[in-house]
């Protein structure tokens, strides 16, 4: 009886690893859902939809991107941490997520519990820009004017606790800039409000700036970092100005819940690696 008992357990355990072998093999075989964690128009989305792009063209992959705004990040990243772990939905994940545990007093999810990696998509360099009508071009002359000017400058974020706050505060530190956060719901609304001079600086990736740069209706004053952007070689980093700043670089990627299987993941990252490192993309990025 043992014998029979052990041999139907092994028999099962068979099936089930052959049905699960077959899934990863015919995976996918439905469109994914790709949860974004952040509004339509913001970078990561069109970021989003260009990885998407280049999934359809090169595998004939159909993603659709969940648009899950709001919460610093957190409803997005949430609703990908509690998402059925069959390889369906995966989260287009932001850098804002690694300071979120310790920004915030709680979390709906665990990172290192309820997530998993499965590649980096890009980063790029952050970068300091101000409305034209802030008399300064560098940062020592931003400083300057801060410190004869106080409690005047602002700078718009997409939240408490994102990583532009967190390297607005670190310049603060660092370099004595006089300058307060000012955290938005929506990322999209910064630059409207910048442009309008609701409010007098940001901190965002250089490639969305550069229409405003050359239309001066936007200044540059410097990129975060030492590494000088490809986009704008030009303007000088903090380190140039003297500050090490630690942070400052974005980061996309993307993530799956954390019990997705193993040979998913290994498909997952095959592909989109393979999507990043196409020609379009990086002539795009």
């Amino acid at each position: 009886m043992c014998g029979l008992i052990r041999a139907l357990g092994l028999a099962v355990l068979a099936t089930l690893c052959a049905a699960s072998s077959a899934r990863a093999q015919d995976y996918p075989a439905r469109p994914i859902r790709m949860i974004l964690p952040a509004n339509a128009g913001s970078l990561p989305d069109v970021l989003a939809r260009t990885l998407s792009a280049r999934l359809q063209e090169r595998a004939n992959w159909v993603t659709v991107i969940n648009n899950r705004p709001g919460g610093n990040f957190i409803i997005g990243n949430a609703a990908a941490a509690q998402a059925a772990p069959d390889g369906y939905s995966i989260l287009f994940a932001v850098s804002t997520m690694t300071q979120l545990p310790a920004t915030q007093k709680s979390l709906p999810y665990d990172t290192m519990r309820d997530l998993a990696p499965v590649t980096r998509v890009g980063a790029a360099p952050t970068m300091i820009a101000v409305h034209p009508s802030v008399p300064a071009r560098n940062l020592r002359d931003l400083i300057a004017w801060s410190k004869a000017n106080p409690g005047k400058l602002n700078y718009g974020t997409g939240g408490a606790g994102s990583t532009t706050h967190l390297t607005g505060e670190f310049i603060r530190l660092e370099s004595g800039l006089d300058w307060t956060n000012v955290p938005y719901r929506d990322s999209t609304r910064v630059m409207p409000d910048l442009l309008n001079g609701l409010i007098l600086a940001t901190i965002t990736v250089p490639g969305n700036l550069l229409q405003q740069f050359n239309a001066g209706k936007l200044a540059p004053i410097a990129v975060i970092g030492s590494r000088r952007s490809l986009v704008i070689p030009d303007v000088p980093t903090t380190a140039d100005a003297g500050f090490n700043i630690p942070i400052g670089d974005a980061w996309f990627g993307v993530m799956v819940p954390a019990r997705v299987s193993n040979e998913i993941v290994a498909t997952l990252h095959r592909e989109v690696v393979a999507a990043v490192q196409s020609s379009e993309l990086r002539q795009q990025y």
